[in-house]
């Protein structure tokens, strides 16, 4: 017993230290970009909690997703815990110009919760434990805004019950999911390279 008290400790002293080794990378890169005159930064990653820890510690820890634009062009890459990948350059329609043309919109919004009316006067929101986070961190000069963004609350549209989430046709419209969605869109690029 006293052996588990002393691996439970450890392994997340090890998961939290991988994450930290990308995040370093991906700052460590920024710092270098920075050096180059570039000062608009886009950091992506999709974090789930409650996932069981991988075995493979190169998947141990979720990939960041940097970018950025040089010279007018835009660019992508990833970090994971053991290696860096190559640079991949994205056409016109990336995350960082959507971004810039719609900031104050992006900035403010936020997606709200399942939700139904249970009364006039009475809804009910559904809220979970386990779930994946779209967390994207824009860089702007010196000013840092982070967005964290729930997969589960993004996309519920109906409940067990047949009641309609309310917010669902809300959250679908947001500039905030256009967004997650030109990143994806980004990232199905780099899968493929």
């Amino acid at each position: 017993m006293k052996l588990l008290f002393f691996f439970i400790p450890l392994i997340s002293l090890t998961i939290s230290s991988n994450a930290q080794v990308i995040q370093e990378r991906v700052q460590n890169q920024v710092k270098i970009l920075k050096q180059a005159k570039i000062d608009t930064f886009l950091i992506y990653t999709l974090t789930c909690n409650g996932r069981i820890p991988a075995i493979d510690s190169c998947s141990s820890e979720d990939p960041q997703y940097l970018f950025w634009i040089q010279n007018g062009n835009p660019f992508v890459q990833e970090f994971d815990y053991c290696t860096n990948q190559s640079l991949l350059a994205l056409d016109s329609i990336n995350p960082i110009s959507f971004y810039l043309a719609n900031k104050i919109k992006i900035d403010k919004e936020k997606v709200k919760p399942p939700t139904y009316i249970k009364s006039k006067n009475d809804t009910f929101s559904l809220v979970i434990n386990h779930d994946c986070f779209n967390e994207i961190c824009f860089q702007i000069q010196n000013k840092i805004l982070l967005k964290k963004v729930s997969e589960y609350n993004l996309n519920f549209e109906k409940f067990d019950s047949g009641q309609k989430n309310i917010y669902y046709n809300y959250n679908q419209s947001t500039k905030l999911k256009e967004l997650i969605d030109i990143i994806n869109n980004s990232l199905s690029k780099v899968d493929k390279k």
